[in-house]
């Protein structure tokens, strides 16, 4: 028996392509492969496992990069680093 994780990724796989075949990118084709949710009601583990499956073939999504960009910046506010190729060009 296949986990819900592998039971995703080819689905997820061929939206991404179907998605980029036309020509949609960023949030357009994140929204497009969610839309492809075959498992019913978005909860429990196998919606869990969705989202790491789509995280995994299409990276974090942009909220969660800047939510971790915002952290690295109050980090370095916070111990007073700056960044290492500040001015550099």
């Amino acid at each position: 028996m296949k986990s819900w994780r592998e039971e995703a990724a080819p689905i997820i796989r061929r939206a991404i392509l179907e998605g980029r075949a036309q020509g949609l990118d960023g949030a357009k084709l994140r929204r497009f492969v969610s839309e492809r949710y075959p498992f019913g009601e978005r909860s429990m583990y196998q919606y869990k496992a969705w989202l790491l499956e789509m995280k995994q073939q299409l990276g974090p999504s942009p909220k969660a990069r800047a939510a971790a960009q915002a952290k690295i910046d109050a980090w370095n506010k916070k111990v007073g680093q700056g960044n290492l190729f500040e001015g550099e060009k």
